[in-house]
């Protein structure tokens, strides 16, 4: 007679992907932190969504998209650092935003919003 085959373990199951978390803001100039989150917190979605499309981001994948705000509100001026699938993201839905709600305290803000991919 022929032995039998131990048995194989099933392979685990696949990771869950990593997911993009946005930290603190780096804010410059005279507009509150949370007022500037409160305008561009409806974008965090979109920005999810553009991330994890495609190729998955790994954890501790890191970006900053910066941009600034002028002294009527309007954001422009936009740049970034760090995982080019985040910034290219960041960038592409945060010029969706068109304005601060309110015009500045004084002149020109500049704004910086840190992401990076968490393990699940």
């Amino acid at each position: 007679p022929v032995p039998a085959a131990p048995p194989v373990a099933a392979p685990p199951p696949p990771a869950a992907p990593a997911r993009l978390v946005f930290g603190e803001l780096e804010v410059e100039g005279g507009a509150s932190t949370r007022a500037i989150r409160r305008t561009i917190q409806d974008a965090f979605p979109a920005i999810r969504r553009c991330a994890s499309a495609g190729e998955p981001r790994p954890a501790g994948a890191e970006a900053k998209v910066s941009f600034v705000i002028d002294a009527d509100g309007f954001f422009g001026d936009f740049g970034g650092s760090g995982d080019a699938v985040l910034v290219r993201c960041g960038r592409q839905v945060l010029t969706g935003v068109k304005r601060l709600g309110r015009r500045p305290d004084t002149g020109d803000i500049a704004v910086a919003v840190p992401m990076r991919m968490e393990a699940p």
